[in-house]
């Protein structure tokens, strides 16, 4: 799922990862399970090539809003990021996954382009609502 030799080339500190996926899932309202580690190890990286680890690092040790503020622009980059499978990137942005993105999991009435949910449902006509 990780962009290949992105996450190799810049390895986050196992603390550093853990704390990324327990402030994602706050932000996500998705369990820390359900967020790959392999996606998260591909998000650092992408923040240390684009050199904003000094910007995420504080994030990170920020305690979790209740909920009643504005989530900030690095805490919309993050889970958009998590929704999308869209890496932030200094020369735009990159592919981390498609499959894995959170949007697929929270929309469980889609399935993303290419992937049937069950062989054959696509043979039948939907069933009215």
């Amino acid at each position: 799922m990780a962009l290949p030799g992105l996450a190799a080339a810049t390895p986050a500190p196992a603390g550093d990862l853990e704390r990324l996926r327990l402030r994602s899932a706050a932000l996500t309202g998705f369990e820390v399970a359900d967020l790959p580690e392999d996606f998260a190890a591909a998000l650092w990286a992408a923040f240390a090539d684009s050199d904003r680890l000094a910007e995420l690092r504080p994030w990170l040790a920020e305690v979790e809003p209740d909920g009643r503020e504005a989530p900030s622009p690095l805490a919309v980059e993050i889970a958009t990021a998590w929704y999308s499978g869209v890496l932030p990137a200094s020369d735009g942005a990159r592919i981390g996954t498609f499959y894995g993105a959170l949007a697929w999991q929270a929309a469980t009435f889609a399935n993303p382009p290419g992937r049937c949910a069950i062989a054959g449902s696509w043979a039948s006509p939907p069933e009215p609502a």
